[in-house]
């Protein structure tokens, strides 16, 4: 009896972990401190391949809610600036992470 309670409370376990869903947030701006806003965020979860996209708002803010634990790469393009990518961006135990991005301006040909 207490081997199959404590099997359930294991697969229990495991099934609440795996449906638990993250939050992933944070800021785009430029090398001066300026928020960049219409950024294009795209983050793909390395293992699966999966991509997902958003953009910043007028203040440089953006969001991804219910994504799996995993480790992801983020790429921030923007008009004006070089585009930026991010990986190895662990998703595990806190359910808020916070992602703060910088972009450096382009570089203009003479």
């Amino acid at each position: 009896m207490v081997k199959r309670l404590l099997l359930l409370l294991l697969l229990f376990v495991a099934v609440s972990l795996s449906a638990q869903s993250f939050h992933l947030t944070g800021s785009v701006k430029s090398s001066d401190g300026k928020p960049v806003p219409n950024a294009s965020i795209e983050l793909r979860e390395q293992d699966t391949g999966a991509r997902r996209n958003t953009a910043s708002d007028h203040e440089g803010s953006y969001q991804f809610h219910g994504l799996k634990a995993g480790t992801y790469q983020a790429t921030v393009q923007a008009q004006g600036f070089r585009t930026l990518t991010r990986d190895g961006i662990r998703v595990t135990g806190e359910t808020k992470l916070e992602l703060n991005l910088t972009l450096e301006p382009s570089r203009k040909s003479p």
